[in-house]
């Protein structure tokens, strides 16, 4: 379902003197709808599972790399493959809405987006950046330009692709400012912004000073089956305000699973 269809689901449902448990259901139902404030999660692979947490694949480094072997000769072991226990984090909300607004499903529907659906967004976005800088060895660079050339650099020489450039909207003006004074900057349909360098440009709502690089293979966002989920619940407020309370669980993590595919900077004075 949509959150347009959700609010009329709970419409019907409170009309007929009964709450509601709706659950939008598909990994996709938030993570990458157009309608809702993008997120990391949008860029990186995706995945749902059916309890509170999963077990991680992490590629770690070793003291070896691929390399041209002999006939006979003993390969080197290039990576780790390691199973990392990650936890699904509950990002939730609640609205009102009074009986007399009831009917209007519309109305239903943009208290879900606005008051829920998209701050469970924009919480998970924190944690999503968190996990990206805690996967990255700090740089520093002189403009924004030079940062995301080197940053794309590091993955490039890696074996990485540098698919997406994430920037805090608190600098996203100063590097546009570099980007028009210089050169780089492209169009694609799958960013709303665009392209630096063929990397896809994300504007991050979560407080950040640095400015990340990295591979969506590198990272993986995971959604609970049945998040995220909306109750509606018409009965507990309503002999003393009047008042239909909704309810909504984001189920979900963001976890780096490789972190030679991410590089991030801050830029110096």
């Amino acid at each position: 379902m949509d959150l347009k269809e959700v609010g009329e689901v709970i419409r019907q449902d409170i009309n007929a003197g009964r709450g509601s448990r709706v659950s939008l259901g598909a990994k996709d139902a938030v993570f990458g709808v157009g309608a809702l404030p993008p997120t990391l999660a949008d860029y990186a692979e995706k995945a749902s599972c059916a309890g509170m947490s999963f077990d991680a694949t992490v590629v770690g480094p070793s003291g070896t790399k691929v390399g041209k072997v002999a006939e006979g000769a003993a390969k080197p072991s290039a990576i780790t493959l390691s199973a990392q226990p990650v936890a699904l984090a509950k990002y939730a909300g609640m609205a009102t809405l009074t009986l007399e607004r009831q009917i209007s499903a519309q109305g239903i529907a943009s208290a879900i987006y606005q008051a829920l659906a998209g701050q469970a967004l924009m919480a998970y976005e924190v944690d999503a950046v968190a996990a990206l800088a805690g996967a990255s060895t700090p740089a520093t660079a002189t403009t924004y330009l030079a940062g995301i050339a080197a940053a794309q650099a590091t993955l490039l020489s890696s074996g990485s692709k540098p698919g997406v450039v994430s920037v805090p909207a608190s600098l996203y003006g100063d590097v546009v400012g570099e980007v028009i004074a210089g050169p780089g900057f492209g169009t694609d349909p799958r960013s709303p912004i665009g392209t630096i360098f063929g990397s896809l440009v994300h504007v991050s709502s979560a407080a950040s000073t640095e400015v990340t690089v990295f591979d969506p293979a590198a990272a993986l966002a995971v959604q609970h089956e049945d998040s995220p989920l909306v109750i509606s619940d018409p009965y507990t407020l309503a002999a003393e305000s009047n008042t239909i309370r909704l309810v909504l669980d984001l189920v979900a993590a963001f976890v780096v699973t490789n972190a030679g595919g991410v590089a991030a900077f801050t830029k110096t004075p």
